[in-house]
């Protein structure tokens, strides 16, 4: 039986490649607090085996005066970073790095792109280091305005037989308009560069062309390149591709046959194989072949490839699933190889609406274990408390939207937001419903509010009222303001609480005129037909009931005498303790408070009093004024 596309997915590695990234561990490089958005870069392994990450610092996706570009070194393969120092930030405009790449005898290099919140436009910079990373020099680029840097191929050989170099010769990609492409050339090993302008142009349905990786198909002059594109419609379905013998002049785009939907490309060249994987981000928003959060693949003999102008389709290439990737994965990947091992590098957890977003991360996939430190880490850094958070989106289904109300405190905790039953402002049913504060902490709505279908309105429960885990906690603010007030607007009797289990209603709370009243569950219908105690019964409890009675005081006050019940003594009472005593949780012989063992659900259980409810005595102390009664009238013959 012919396997289907799903069934492929279930099967360790994926075709062509074996297993790219071996183990397919992933683990959080940075941005474990959530406390920037971080991106960019990537990260190389140098000769020496030390990785170099470049990353860049910011609070939001978007462009941010005095954002930092930043480097950080690991000795153990990205286990522990270490180093972390500034490269550049100015306060005049943006900072954005782009792809660090291997270049000659010993150095690597990135171009950093640099714009301000107005959209002016300045001549990038190039950044090298000699030594893996210890230190580093640049030199600005200088190109004519506006321009606007977004390679994300990051630098690439170029060949004396393109007009570079066979060693020092190098080649990246930036667009000075929207439409065409342009190249940094340097023969030097980027000491100074050069700019060749319009080596690609867009042409037919596509209008612009933006990030794009170049791949050399082995040693000859073939060249693979990969465009993010859009058309009058917006962000382009497919992935562009060229296929070219001329690095100065791609020719003209074509449909590659793999969806994209604006998501930038990554590419790795396998040399020893062969093989162009083009991995790619599918997330929400970018649904890719149906998935979100999931790093797509798709393999294929780069030969085979460029035969087919770079169509993967006419191939029969379509794009099987890496691994699934934390929610808001955006790119951009960036591979990279340490020992003949494959690894990449990828942004995630930004917010995820427009491009004021934060809480950006950069990870790693690779062929190692991930620990549960990683999964632990790479789950709660996108689920804690975020700084300057823009939008929070909250998808649910439409019969849970009341279930779930949103707090939002300040760090401090001294100012709060609130959203109760259907949200400050809400839509339901297609009607808008806004509910509004005044000072004096009362709420008004405007419209209908609604309950859900059980009558319920949920304003600060964790879950439904029926669930049987929901709890409300009030905390008692001074003598002035009560924790819990009710209110009736008649003076005959109302029930201001009651209470249910599985038996339905057994107990309940109700106001008169003047009073309230505490009652338990006392219907003859509930009960079975009533049956004498006797004498010598009664007898007996009355002197249980009585051994368990004395003065003592509470240890939190020593002064106070109080008479009253021994609880343990009660419950021990054959018979009747388990009716009048409730029993507490862990061993009589430790103190409260102590722990003792586990509960149900493997926390420590806190040892809580035992308790006696006072009233349930009662029936048998009117029981012995009867019999006490009837002795009395007896000798009184």
């Amino acid at each position: 039986m012919a396997l289907t596309k799903a069934h492929n997915r279930m099967i360790e590695g994926f075709p062509g490649t074996s297993n790219l990234f071996g183990l397919k561990g992933i683990k959080s490089l940075i941005g474990d607090k959530n406390d920037a958005h971080y991106g960019w870069g990537g990260v190389i392994a140098t000769d020496s085996g030390k990785w170099i990450m470049i990353y860049r610092k910011a609070t939001m996706h978007a462009t941010e005066d005095g954002a930092e570009v930043r480097v950080r070194t690991s000795n153990d393969k990205g286990g522990t970073w270490e180093n972390d120092a500034l490269l550049y930030t100015d306060a005049s405009h943006d900072a954005r790095p782009d792809h660090i790449c291997k270049m000659a005898n010993g150095r690597y290099g990135f171009f950093v792109n640099r714009q301000d919140e107005g959209s002016t436009h300045f001549s990038p910079l190039f950044f090298k280091t000699d030594d893996d990373g210890a230190t580093w020099s640049n030199i600005t680029v200088t190109t004519t305005s506006p321009y606007t840097f977004a390679s994300v191929g990051g630098i690439v050989e170029f060949p004396a037989s393109q007009g570079g170099h066979d060693t020092t010769g190098f080649i990246s990609y930036g667009y000075l308009d929207a439409s065409g492409k342009d190249a940094f050339t340097t023969t030097d090993n980027g000491d100074t560069w050069s700019i060749e302008s319009e080596v690609g142009q867009a042409s037919g349905a596509i209008t612009t062309l933006s990030e794009n990786v170049s791949i050399r198909v082995g040693t000859q002059d073939k060249w693979i390149i990969f465009a993010r594109a859009s058309d009058a419609g917006g962000w382009h379905d497919e992935l562009s591709t060229f296929t070219t013998t001329n690095m100065l002049n791609w020719g003209a785009p074509i449909d590659s046959g793999l969806e994209n939907k604006g998501t930038p490309p990554g590419v790795i060249y396998d040399a020893d194989t062969n093989m162009v994987h083009y991995l790619a981000t599918a997330r929400r928003g970018r649904v890719l072949d149906g998935l979100h959060s999931h790093l797509l693949v798709a393999s294929v003999d780069a030969d085979a490839l460029y035969d087919a102008g770079g169509d993967f389709g006419s191939l029969g290439i379509s794009y099987e699933v890496v691994s699934a990737i934390p929610d808001w994965f955006t790119g951009y990947v960036h591979g990279f190889q340490d020992e003949g091992r494959w690894y990449a590098s990828f942004t995630f957890s930004e917010s995820g609406k427009g491009n004021n977003v934060s809480s950006s991360s950069i990870g790693l996939i690779g062929d190692f274990v991930s620990s549960g430190v990683d999964a632990l880490q790479m789950s709660s850094l996108q689920i804690r408390r975020q700084n300057d958070v823009q939008q929070i989106e909250i998808i649910a289904d439409d019969n849970l939207v009341t279930n779930y109300p949103l707090e939002i405190n300040n760090n401090a905790e001294t100012a709060t937001k609130k959203y109760g039953a259907y949200g400050e402002i809400a839509v339901q049913g297609g009607s808008e419903y806004v509910v509004s504060y005044d000072g004096d902490y009362t709420f008004s709505v405007d419209g209908d509010l609604k309950w859900d279908s059980d009558n319920h309105l949920f304003g600060g429960l964790t879950a439904p009222i029926a669930s049987t885990v929901s709890a409300i906690h009030l905390g008692v603010q001074g003598s002035t303001f009560p924790a819990i007030r009710t209110s009736s607007g008649a003076t005959s009797s109302r029930k201001a609480c009651v209470f249910h289990n599985l038996n339905g209603e057994v107990g309940s709370i109700s106001t008169s005129g003047t009073a309230t009243a505490f009652t338990t569950s006392s219907d003859p219908r509930l009960k079975s037909s009533f049956s004498d105690l006797s004498t010598s019964e009664i007898e007996g409890v009355i002197t249980d009931i009585a051994n368990c009675t004395g003065k003592f005081n509470f240890l939190t006050d020593p002064t106070k005498e109080v008479l009253g019940f021994d609880a343990h003594k009660i419950l021990d009472i054959k018979g009747l303790g388990s009716e009048i005593g409730t029993e507490g949780n862990g061993s009589r012989d430790l103190a409260l408070g102590e722990e003792d063992g586990l509960d149900e659900e493997g926390n420590p259980l806190i040892v809580t009093p035992a308790g006696v409810d006072q009233s349930k005595a009662v029936p048998y102390l009117i029981l012995a004024v009867e019999m006490l009664i009837n002795r009395v009238k007896e000798l009184e013959v």
